[in-house]
């Protein structure tokens, strides 16, 4: 899979193709190199977004195994569960970084 592309296109292109790129927020980096004619709108694949919805599904992970304790428990002890699940979510949050 390729990770980089150049776009050797005239400055409206370039300048175009960046508000795009920016409008949508995706995960891609970008810079324009100075030299030719026309100059070249340089694009590198990035995984941001794919790495922050990872450490979201973690926590999520996390937060709802807690929960599917806390409805299996009959004692009702509901601050002791709350500990555990901030707990989790941490331990979640950690392993991710």
């Amino acid at each position: 899979m390729r990770q980089t592309h150049r776009f050797r296109v005239n400055k409206e292109r370039r300048a175009h193709l960046h508000r795009q790129i920016d409008g949508h927020e995706l995960d891609i980096t970008h810079v324009t190199e100075r030299m030719g004619s026309p100059q070249t709108l340089v694009c590198i694949k990035t995984r941001r977004n794919y790495s922050r919805r990872c450490a979201e599904y973690q926590l999520d992970i996390a937060a709802l195994t807690a929960l599917a304790e806390l409805i299996q428990d009959p004692t009702g002890e509901c601050a002791a569960h709350c500990a555990r699940i901030a707990a989790a979510r941490e331990r979640a949050a950690a392993s991710v970084e």
